[in-house]
């Protein structure tokens, strides 16, 4: 018994281990912002070189139809970062319509990680641990980075968000550049905040990733 128990262990923590974390994962309080513009902060322009890369890290939990777009702006003002989620699916835009690249259904909370690779011209949208094929960016020649926003353009209230990051990827690290978790107030920009688990429960990436709810049962029966 004592083999098959350390045998169950080894297995359990090897697929622990070798999950990702998401730091984008929902807790305490959430947000949903009011007004129009609904967020936007300026860095000042950001020159990227071809081994650099934008991300947005974030938790959302789309509430009703509508689209919401969280996006950036290059240092023309042109929005060349865009990331846009309705009618359950989240992708990128051309001309306002949403490209259907993951699923991204309202009503539970998702973890999204969306990454802008400046030397391909690409971005690859993660979704709850499954990413997308890589997607060309809508503009050409993206290499600066100037600014950050986010827009309800359809439906008075479009969603619940958590933990927002941008960072930017550079060969001397990572850089954030913006990091909220709405426990506290953002100073000029209004919004009404509830605890995370009113809205609905975590995703599945959230708790014991990759394992299930009766190995974990079974796991802790072993354990005690």
């Amino acid at each position: 018994m004592r083999g098959a128990i350390v045998f169950f262990a080894a297995i359990l923590m090897g697929a622990l281990a070798a999950m990702p974390a998401h730091a984008s994962c929902p807790s305490g309080l959430a947000a949903h912002f009011l007004g129009d513009p609904n967020w936007y902060e300026y860095f000042g322009v950001i020159h990227l070189d071809p081994g650099d890369a934008i991300e947005f890290d974030f938790a959302v939990f789309p509430v009703f139809a509508g689209t919401t777009l969280i996006g950036g702006d290059e240092g023309g003002g042109q929005t060349a970062y865009q990331t846009y989620f309705g009618g359950g699916f989240l992708g990128d835009a051309d001309y306002g319509d949403i490209t259907h690249v993951m699923p991204c259904a309202a009503g539970e909370w998702h973890d999204v990680q969306v990454l802008f690779d400046i030397g391909s011209q690409q971005t690859v949208y993660t979704v709850d641990g499954e990413s997308s094929t890589p997607v060309a960016f809508i503009l050409p020649d993206v290499n600066s980075f100037q600014s950050f926003r986010l827009h309800l353009l359809e439906g008075a209230f479009g969603a619940w968000f958590d933990s927002i990051r941008v960072l930017r990827h550079h060969a001397g690290g990572t850089t954030v550049l913006l990091g909220a978790d709405f426990e506290t107030a953002i100073p000029g920009h209004p919004f009404v905040r509830q605890p995370v688990t009113d809205a609905g429960p975590h995703p599945d990436v959230c708790g014991v990733v990759g394992v299930s709810e009766i190995t974990w049962s079974i796991a802790k029966t072993l354990f005690r």
